[in-house]
């Protein structure tokens, strides 16, 4: 009987790790963590943890409370040998370290280290300077060395110097490490973010020193503590996975207002972001709350840049707030439309700004982007009961023969009931209805024409509208030069743009192959009510690699670039 209950303990242990793999696609080493229910004594758990890629181990034994160690507890660090390179002796409240913490490493050095609510406070003992380099367990070095190397710094004339070299030393050894560093910073990152962050000067002179390479290895501290936070809730260490990620963004956005450069720092910070919703997709969590936590805390971040006069937005802010509505998520919507959540939310209750103002804040102040411009207008005209006007689009789906197809769709927004739709066209650079070149429909919605009566050699810029309340509302233009277009269809090159697009139909997956590099390339996926569900914009490339996770059904790619505009249906499986 004992020996059938060993292999199912056995059987047991061994699928853990799987199991946490298949859930935690997104940490690539999740599998090396394992928590074990010893009862010996009563009420003993162990976890055991590999700590880097020669096959170490770190083993923690003691009591949990709430998922948490508390009280005394033993950490024990083993090489791949399986011999004992060192034991600590510690007291935990409520996971973390409190009080002295005794280390004695396996050569007999023994050194104490005093915690305050998880942070260290001091080190007694000797380490030296040469086991960065000798020592065979990076985590453990670079867990016992760090704060000695603080210590050091904050003492010495050339500390600047001395830590930005420390720091390319750090980054240099966890850039094939991802466990060692995640580990390494998830213990060290409050020490290290703390002792930093109250000395102004040493901020400001590491980054004199190296500003952008500081910034990105800084921000790497960040990332992995961000990792950590999404690895520590999926084993209940935290209590809300959503609240966790939450206060996780809250943080990041605060210090890059406190210490980012603009560029770099939201680029770090939208990379964290876009990271994080993969996890998040890959754990499983509710998309809608994740949603409505991260509306929550872009309102915070209007709120913060509003005042009785209306907006006082900083440059960085100004910088985050266009960077991050042009990246997209794997939940199937953009940032722009987070964005329109939140500022339509937050204008529910500001009764004392005007949609002129708003508009004004935007265009002035250079987003480039005119979605933000509509989402602002929308928010403010829903929020007083006015009449949304309906946003229109304009496509261009083929060229056959000299004909062009085109596809116009509306996207009503609360809207009267439109009362006509069409396309003008023209040789004028904004062609309106003084032009009498006017094709009308009586759809709403998805409306097409084709258009074959061109003159050669002239270009043309085409617009589709919509009127309702006898007001025309045009979408953008399309410039399309007859004479880029032959006759045949064999050799369409669809706007100078020659692609290839597969596989057409798809599960999630798709390619974008260019015949030659492209240059300032936009990329567009709408479904069939017009909506935007993607938008990306890349730079010098020859193809384009997407993983699209979005429900099965027909959308379209419109893919523009410096000679142009192509359009295809897409349709997901």
């Amino acid at each position: 009987m004992k020996i059938n209950n060993f292999f199912l303990i056995l059987i047991f242990a061994l699928s853990i790790p799987i199991l946490f793999s298949s859930c935690l696609g997104f940490f690539e080493l999740a599998y090396r963590y394992n928590v074990e229910f010893i009862d010996d004594p009563p009420g003993t758990y162990r976890t055991t943890q590999q700590i880097d890629a020669e096959g170490s181990q770190r083993i923690v034994t003691g009591k949990r409370a709430n998922g948490l160690f508390a009280g005394p507890v033993q950490i024990v660090i083993k090489d791949a040998s399986g011999m004992i390179r060192s034991v600590e002796s510690a007291n935990f409240v409520r996971g973390v370290r409190c009080g002295v913490s005794k280390v004695e490493k396996a050569d007999g050095t023994v050194f104490e280290r005093h915690y305050e609510n998880g942070r260290l406070i001091n080190i007694e003992g000797s380490i030296t300077q040469s086991e960065i380099r000798n020592s065979t367990s990076t985590y453990e070095v670079l867990k016992n060395t760090f704060p000695w190397y603080l210590e050091q710094f904050f003492t010495e004339e050339d500390k600047y110097e001395r830590f930005r070299d420390f720091l390319f030393e750090v980054d240099d050894r966890l850039d094939d490490e991802f466990f060692v560093g995640s580990q390494f910073f998830g213990e060290m990152f409050e020490d290290v973010i703390y002792d930093i962050e109250e000395d102004d000067l040493f901020i400001d002179e590491i980054i004199r020193y190296e500003e952008i390479v500081f910034v990105e290895i800084f921000y790497d501290f960040y990332n992995f503590e961000f990792r950590r936070a999404l690895h520590d809730s999926y084993f209940g260490r935290q209590v809300n996975t959503y609240e966790a990620i939450r206060n996780t963004y809250t943080e990041l956005y605060d210090y890059f207002l406190d210490n980012g450069h603009s560029t770099i720092a939201v680029e770090e910070f939208c990379a964290d972001f876009e990271s994080s919703v993969d996890a998040l997709v890959d754990l499983n969590v509710d998309h809608p709350m994740f949603t409505d936590s991260l509306d929550s805390w872009m309102i915070k971040v209007l709120e913060d840049n509003f005042d009785d006069q209306g907006f006082t937005i900083h440059s960085k802010e100004r910088e985050f707030l266009r960077l991050f509505s042009g990246h997209e998520t794997d939940l199937g919507l953009t940032n722009y439309e987070l964005y329109r959540q939140a500022l339509r939310t937050f204008l529910l209750g500001r009764s004392d700004l005007i949609a002129d103002d708003l508009i004004e804040f935007i265009e002035e102040r250079r987003f480039d982007n005119n979605h933000l411009v509509l989402a602002t207008q929308e928010a403010y005209l829903r929020r007083n009961g006015h009449v949304v006007p309906p946003f229109v689009t304009l496509m261009l789906e083929d060229v056959q023969g000299g004909t062009f197809s085109l596809r116009g769709n509306i996207l009503l927004q609360g809207s009267e009931e439109i009362t006509e739709t069409g396309f003008v066209w023209d040789t004028i650079y904004t062609p309106g209805f003084n032009s009498f070149r006017i094709i009308a429909s009586e759809q709403n919605g998805e409306f097409r024409v084709n258009i074959n009566d061109f003159e050669e050699n002239r270009r043309y810029f085409i617009r589709a509208y919509a009127v309702y309340e006898d007001v025309a509302v045009f979408s953008s233009r399309l410039e399309i030069n007859s004479d880029d277009f032959p006759s045949s269809i064999e050799t369409i090159p669809n706007t100078n743009i020659q692609i290839s697009i597969f596989p057409n139909p798809t599960s999630s997956e798709i390619n974008i192959h260019f015949v030659e590099e492209k240059k300032d390339v936009e990329l567009i996926i709408t479904d069939n009510q017009g909506r935007m569900i993607m938008m990306k914009e890349y730079d010098r490339i020859t193809q384009i690699s997407e993983n699209l996770k979005m429900p099965s059904g027909i959308y379209y790619i419109s893919i523009g670039t410096d000679k142009g505009q192509v359009s295809s249906k897409l349709i997901i499986e």
